[in-house]
């Protein structure tokens, strides 16, 4: 509470040019006819009454006098002489405060001997620089160089206060405590007052507060110091505890007519002091006169007043000034922060003291008040849905504080999050170890084990996945749970080759799925009664148990209709057909076709293989021709190439080979096929030239197909047969074909390799890939090769390694294998932001018509024309993009997205924004994600500050656990706050991001714009440095 010493000395002037006085002479007596010896003592005289002008003249006049005569009648002049009339003369010059005088005076003090002289010199030249202020280290120099000895006792007083004024004014503290001693004790000396009022100060400043107050009393009523030191009356009144004295004190003069100089500063006392006396209504009108009158105000101040309307319940005015402390980095901070959140939550503002929370949580100087601002800070983010944020900071608690008392909370808290954003990994680890074993604890461990178990699942990491599910059966708590866990093990079964495990574990999810369907449903909308029952027929067909399969299909139609029932009934059919029940096997088949639901062509395919398995020919060719004709599924190609197949086998060659050059198909595996029966069709027929262009196009086009052996050696024969083995060799050369009598060595190198892939073991993949493909570069696989260890260096995220073999699979022909390849290779180029590659990949999949990937063709185009600002482009990938008939709902959600960022960046907000909400309503993922952001980015742009601030906070809460999103979605919050002039949650915000944001771009956006805040905070604040 005490004032600044340096200020008060910066306040302190000693007005002592009255204390010196200039004589100047009006007489003077004729001295033309003085002779040597009595001018010198004439002028000796003037200077002694004070004609200081006369006499330096007179001096003057004297030292012209050589002192070696030029005659016999010239006087002779003693040195001694000569060196006082010097003197005199310089002591004048002092006195009439002449320049060159002075100059001549400080020289004078350097060459004398005379060390008397030296010293009143001196002594003259300090009482020069002394007045006024005028140079006080000089004076000090010269003062220090008078000495005291030749000084008379009054000279001696005088330059005891001078000198030490000096040393007071340059911060010699105690030099100047010492002179003023003396003084202050002889009230006949002019400099009394002065001197009590300054070794006041001094001792005030040192805490000697009695010594203070006594000199202080003796000046208080001095016209000079009456409006100063009552402030510092009472103030050390207040030191030393006395706070009756200090109010009666404060009163007495703040009623007084007379205004004091420091009146602001007695105010702040008085409420300082009904303060320590938590008088704190009394108090506030004196604060408040304070903060009002004053352009800066010291934190421990602020914090007062701040804390003083934090008692008498105003908190809007309490969280005005507590925000102003928030850039304070000690322990007063840490407590303004602590307050200012509890002021944020009594006005139910939970933003705001989430926010000062968060800021009390970062600083060490009050461990208590960390732990416990650290845990609300957590809980308010949880609360206001900023789920990554708390999930973190829950993290962080848990570490720093594992034995505080909230921890169990905070366990719970962090589980049932982790839980909600499908973080069940780190759940399942969190509450492995939990204890208590609550009921609560075992739901939720339940919950997490069965959650990782359907991720790994996903991830094809099937053996990991078994884990936490058999985990999550150990100790069952919920029924619903148990029986998701039993279907999902009954795919992973499946999925597995696992089919008597498959059965049994879908058997189980029937028995205890009874009762709980819609508690089920509700959690895994897939885990239904209907679709066990369907995977139970197909895990039975799979285990040949055909009779269980057809009674599985036969219950999955139970209780449902529409495509699902008739899809039961198909398979329910597929089941006969397999026990080679084919009669019940047609009648099902019939069933389906009469339901015209599904896929009937299907059905009718069956059906016409049945029919063929009777040796009804004629009634299977008419089947597939209706199916040739009228189908409208991808059966009918297969119907067709079917159909060709019989036609084959009826020795009908002609009526093969005309349905296969027309059958026109983008279905690989169905062109291979295809190619060869017509190359066998024309073979059979004797057309052996277009037979054999008919088989190397098939070798050359589809290098990795499964006939490739067979078609070999009937191009060798037909080459054979035509008299030309040299063309066959040629072919085989031109095509680096190696044609082997160890084709069973080849296949167990590449089975090795494939058996690795099949179960996930990317690493000993990629090993025995590299081997087959050392071993057998021209082999009947290296298409294969190429592909799949593409793929392990994928999903091992090796994405350089991959894409060397995409590209070394997409220099060959094309072949069922380029599509997949080169989607892979324009997804990882676009996700490397090498738009340019990307856009190459994407041309190349649109120049082969490659329809199985047409939709993220499309989309990859929409993106790539839209970073290249090429709206016309974007809005043509985009409408193509929608209009196909098969595309997925959340392909045409993000066409419809990047329509809305087109619109905008033309400025059409509001068409924008129309379309944005729709998406928002879809919630798919980050789609919705983006969508949420930019209505808050629009609103903000049309200056609708309030609404674009709530979308914001939506936006972050619902950001679907994206980090990027939510994050861009605070900053965005921080702008729209600092646009209202709400710099402290806009600073808080920002900290918050760049304290635990991981993405470097947006940290360093947080950071400028924090920097920026936190200017604007400091011009607003009266916040003293």
């Amino acid at each position: 509470m005490r004032r600044n010493f340096k200020s008060i000395i910066q306040h302190t002037s000693l007005a002592v040019g009255t204390l010196f006085t200039t004589a100047t002479a009006f007489g003077q007596t004729a001295i033309d006819n003085l002779k040597p010896k009595a001018l010198l003592q004439h002028g000796i005289e003037q200077y002694q009454q004070g004609h200081y002008n006369l006499a330096a003249h007179t001096l003057s006049e004297f030292l012209q006098y050589k002192d070696i005569p030029s005659k016999e009648t010239d006087p002779v002049i003693a040195h001694v002489d000569r060196d006082q009339a010097q003197y005199y003369r310089i002591l004048s010059g002092v006195k009439l405060r002449n320049l060159t005088a002075i100059d001549e005076a400080k020289s004078y003090t350097t060459t004398t001997v005379n060390v008397a002289y030296r010293q009143r010199v001196a002594f003259e030249l300090g009482k020069y620089y002394f007045e006024n202020n005028r140079d006080l280290s000089a004076a000090i120099t010269y003062y220090e160089m008078a000495g005291l000895d030749n000084l008379t006792n009054a000279e001696i007083a005088d330059t005891k206060f001078e000198l030490g004024y000096c040393y007071f004014l340059n911060q010699q503290f105690d030099k100047a405590r010492n002179l003023f001693v003396g003084i202050k004790e002889i009230p006949e000396n002019k400099y009394y007052l002065t001197a009590n009022y300054y070794y006041g100060l001094l001792t005030y400043n040192e805490g000697n507060f009695d010594d203070a107050l006594k000199s202080f009393q003796r000046v208080h009523n001095s016209p000079e110091y009456k409006d100063i030191v009552p402030y510092y009356e009472t103030e050390i009144y207040y030191f030393k505890g006395d706070y009756d004295k200090v109010l009666s004190n404060s009163r007495r003069y703040l009623n007084s007519s007379d205004k004091l100089y420091y009146d602001k500063e007695l105010r702040l006392l008085t409420g300082q002091t009904l303060f320590e006396q938590k008088k704190y209504k009394e108090a506030l009108p004196y604060f408040e006169h304070y903060y009002n009158n004053s352009e800066k105000v010291k934190k421990e101040e602020l914090y007062e007043i701040a804390y003083t309307y934090y008692q008498l319940n105003k908190y809007t005015e309490a969280i005005d000034k507590f925000q102003q402390l928030s850039s304070a980095q000690d322990s007063l901070g840490q407590t303004s922060m602590y307050l200012l959140g509890d002021c944020y939550l009594k006005t139910n503002d939970k933003k705001g003291a989430r926010n000062a929370f968060g800021l009390c949580s970062e600083m060490d100087y009050n461990l208590p008040q960390k732990e416990a601002a650290l845990f609300l800070y957590n809980k308010l983010s949880y609360e206001l849905g900023f789920d990554p944020m708390a999930t973190v900071g829950f993290k962080r608690f848990l570490t720093e504080f594992p034995n505080s008392t909230n921890a169990a909370e905070a366990k719970n808290l962090l589980s049932a999050m982790l839980l909600k954003n499908n973080n069940y990994a780190e759940a399942y680890d969190l509450l492995a170890n939990a204890t208590p074993q609550t009921t609560e604890t075992k739901n939720l461990f339940q919950k997490a084990a069965v959650g990782r178990g359907l991720q790994l699942l996903q991830d094809k990491r099937y053996e990991e996945a078994e884990q936490y599910l058999d985990e999550s059966l150990k100790n069952p708590a919920n029924p619903a749970l148990e029986a998701i866990a039993y279907f999902w093990k009954g795919e992973l079964d499946y999925k597995q080759g696992q089919f008597t495990e498959s059965v049994s574990a879908t058997k189980n999810f029937l028995r205890i799925a009874k009762g709980n369907e819609a508690a089920i449903t509700k959690i895994s909308n897939k885990a239904t009664i209907q679709n066990a029952n369907t995977n139970l027929g197909y895990a039975s067909m799979k285990a040949n148990n055909f009779a269980d399969a057809q009674t599985a299909f036969a219950d999955a139609q139970k209780g449902t209709a529409g495509t699902v029932a008739t899809d039961a009934v198909v398979r329910q059919a597929d089941a006969a057909f397999m026990q080679k029940d084919f009669d019940n096997a047609a009648k099902l088949y019939d069933k389906a076709i009469a339901a015209n639901s599904g896929d009937p062509d299907y059905a009718r395919y069956q059906k016409a293989l049945i029919l063929g398995l009777q040796n009804k020919q004629a009634e299977k060719v008419t089947l597939l021709k209706y199916i040739t004709q009228n189908g409208k599924s991808a059966v009918k190609e297969e119907a067709t190439l079917e159909l060709a197949t019989e036609y084959i086998a009826m020795d009908k060659n002609v009526d093969a080979i005309a349905l296969l050059e027309k059958l026109n198909t983008n279905n690989v595996a169905l062109q291979s096929k295809a190619a060869y029966q017509l190359a066998f069709a024309y073979q059979d027929n004797n057309q052996n030239t277009k037979a054999i262009e008919a088989y190397k196009t098939y070798l050359s086009k589809y290098p990795a197909a499964a006939d490739r052996t067979t078609a070999l050696n009937a191009l060798k024969t037909l080459y054979v047969s035509e008299g030309k083995p040299e063309m066959y060799a040629t072919f085989l050369a031109q095509e680096n074909i190696a044609v082997s009598d160890k084709d069973d060595v080849e296949n167990a190198f590449f089975d090795a390799a494939d058996n690795d892939f099949s179960n996930a073991k990317y690493e000993n993949a990629i090993t025995h890939y590299q081997k087959y493909l050392s071993q057998y570069p021209n082999g009947l696989y290296t298409i294969k090769a190429l592909y799949y260890r593409g793929e392990s260096y994928y999903q091992l995220k090796k994405y350089d390694k991959a894409l060397e073999d995409y590209n070394a699979l997409l220099d060959k022909p094309w072949n069922e294998f380029s599509e997949d390849a080169a989607m892979r290779a324009a997804t990882m180029s676009a996700d490397k932001k090498d738009l340019a590659t990307a856009k190459k990949y994407y041309n190349l999949l649109l120049q082969h018509n490659a329809t199985e990937n047409l939709p993220a063709t499309y989309e990859g185009m929409m993106k790539i024309a839209f970073e290249e600002k090429d709206y016309t482009a974007t809005e043509k990938y985009a409408n193509d993009l929608i209009a196909l008939p098969e595309v997925t709902e959340q392909t045409r959600l993000a066409a419809q997205l990047y329509k809305a960022k087109m619109l905008q960046n033309n400025n059409q907000l509001n068409e924008a924004k129309t379309i944005y909400q729709q998406l928002d309503k879809n919630n798919v993922g980050n789609i919705s994600a983006e969508a949420r952001y930019r209505i808050a980015e629009i609103l903000f742009a049309q200056k609708s500050n309030t609404e674009a601030e709530k979308a914001a906070s939506y936006a972050a809460q619902a950001s679907n656990n994206d980090p990027y999103w939510a994050v861009k979605n605070y900053i965005l919050l921080a702008d729209i706050l600092a646009s209202n002039k709400d710099y402290f949650n806009a600073k808080a915000t920002l900290q918050s991001i760049v304290k635990n944001a991981s993405d470097k771009t947006l940290v360093q956006e947080a950071k400028d714009k924090l920097e920026k805040i936190k200017q604007l905070e400091k011009n607003k604040s009266k916040l003293a440095e």
